[in-house]
This record gives structure tokens, sequence and C-alpha cells, in this order.
């Protein structure tokens, strides 16, 4: 039954376009006043060990802007990807950006481990569980989220980022938004 999952999911994430975005992350209405609003939902709370067993909670990351990379060990584009969070993970780090990968459908630990070692993953990477899975709604490798500081949902990406410098771009639109919070005296 795992193995048709997979092939399922495998399938469902060729099928969808490449980079797709998901704009069910942030639901837009009109205000009062015409302008546009948006409101994000908030990102569901988890507990996950890392490869080391150290459980992770996600009120751990509040207060920064989170890049989850939802992957698997089988997933060639997925694969692909690793370097280049590894390349946000060094460019941002510094400045209040977290990135976490979460492994899913890839066994233990161990099996997780060689991959770390192959890949040089610089970023923590947790073990996730069908759990995971649905409460973020993956529905094919490889899905990333972008979290703002509240750990609201900022964007969805599912399938292979092509256009890796739009990734770059949202972040630094968190980044800049944060800035000018901060300016106004704002929460």
């Amino acid at each position: 039954m795992k193995s048709f999952l997979a092939g399922l999911l495998i399938a469902y994430s060729t099928w969808l376009a490449p980079g797709a975005s998901d704009s069910q992350a942030a639901k837009s209405g009109a205000g009062r006043d015409g302008v546009r609003e948006e409101t994000l939902t908030p990102a569901p709370t988890f507990t996950l060990p890392d490869l080391d067993g150290k459980q992770m909670k996600s009120a751990e990351l509040k207060g920064q802007v989170v890049v989850l990379d939802f992957w698997a060990t089988w997933c060639g584009p997925c694969l692909a990807e690793l370097p280049t969070f590894n390349r946000i993970h060094e460019k941002y780090a510094g400045r209040g950006v977290k990135v976490v990968g979460i492994a899913v459908q890839s066994g233990w630990a161990e099996d997780v481990k060689p991959y770390l070692e192959k890949y040089k993953i610089k970023y923590p990477i947790l073990i996730g569980d069908d759990d995971i899975v649905e409460k973020y709604g993956v529905v094919g490798f490889p899905t990333t989220y972008i979290l703002n500081k509240e750990f609201k949902v900022h964007r969805k990406f599912t399938g292979e980022l092509l256009d890796r410098n739009r990734l770059e771009r949202e972040i630094e639109s968190l980044l800049t938004e944060s800035n000018n919070t901060k300016e106004r005296g704002e929460k």
C-alpha cells in the first residue's frame, strides 16, 4: 500500500507544474476601503525529532522567517534542491532566516544521515511522519513553505523550484516587511 501511495505522489508531483505556487496559502479579500488585504493562515505546529533524536518544536522557530522543505530521499527533484537550501541557509542565517528540512517517507534517522553527508547539508533536518504531511497538506514532493516571523504561511511551492531567485525574493520581501514594521514601532 505504501508503495502505491508513493507512486501516486510521484505521479501527482510530476503532473503538477514544476515550481507552482499555491495561492491557498494566503487568502485575499477586499477591505472596507477597497484595498485588498491578505489574511495569512497560521502554520500547523509540530514537534519532530532531528537526526540525533532531539525534539524540535515549531514554537522555537517563531520570530524568524522559516523555509520548510518537505523532501524524500527517493525524490530526484528533492535531492536536486538540497544545494539551493544550503545556499539559502548560508546567505540568510545571520539575517533571521531558518531553513529546516523535513524528510518524510524516507525511513529513520540512520536512513537519512547518509544524505546529510553526501549533500553536505548544513541546516537542521527533521524526521517527518504522516501526521505532519497531512497537517501541511503535502501532496507531492518537494513541497516548500515560506513562513513569516509570526509562523504564518506566506507562500507554498509544490514541485521543484525552477526559479530559485523567486524563493530569495520572497524571503527578502519578508525581511523588508519585518524591518519596515520595526521602523514604524509596530510589533
